[in-house]
């Protein structure tokens, strides 16, 4: 059997990948206060700045695989970050019922995604790739870069998120109190 890794198909794997990705850190902006909420209700010590790194990491990375640069690099920490990801909000184990099935759903799709990047670390982008006409000494940022460029925005970013966000709170409606981490909205049995 032929190599496919020169045609058209670790393309389409990567813009598929990015795509969970790419939806789930702009959601996270939208519904900011949402999941801010949640990740307190599973206990995690500063919300708004871990949140804000979220959306860092998943739009970031995400962009990175879409765009096929620095893939094999990228994958690592985008694998990484799906690891406590998996074990705090997917903890299928800890719920019953429907939410226990959907948990469980969520799990195991991360697995599946982590097994994705851990192939994208090894195989690359294939053909087609945002540096395929440059050569590595002419690669204007390297992967170093772009990890500085995400922690640097995670800690100011969560900053401003924590200023803007808290001062929008205080026009807040009583329904937003559900999403801040009231453990009963976040686990209804």
């Amino acid at each position: 059997m032929a190599n496919s890794s020169g045609g058209i198909t670790p393309l389409i794997g990567r813009v598929l990948m990015s795509a969970v990705f790419l939806i789930f850190g702009f959601l996270k902006i939208t519904t900011f206060h949402f999941y801010v909420g949640m990740a307190a209700a599973k206990g995690m010590p500063l919300t708004t700045l871990a949140i804000a790194g979220a959306i860092c990491f998943e739009i970031l990375g995400g962009l990175a695989i879409l765009l096929g640069y620095q893939t094999r690099i990228v994958s690592w920490p985008l694998f990484l970050y799906l690891i406590p990801t998996s074990l705090i909000f997917h903890n299928f184990w800890a719920d019953q019922g429907a939410l226990r099935a959907a948990m469980m759903t969520h799990f195991f799709k991360d697995l599946a995604i982590m097994g994705g990047l851990l192939f994208l670390a090894e195989c690359g982008a294939g053909r087609y790739f945002l540096g395929c006409v440059t050569s590595g000494a002419k690669t204007v940022l390297t992967a170093l870069h772009v990890a500085a460029i995400c922690v640097a925005a995670w800690i100011l970013f969560g900053g401003a998120f924590e200023v803007l966000f808290r001062w929008t709170d205080k026009a807040a409606s009583p329904d937003r109190a559900l999403c801040r981490g009231s453990s009963a909205a976040m686990n209804p049995r």
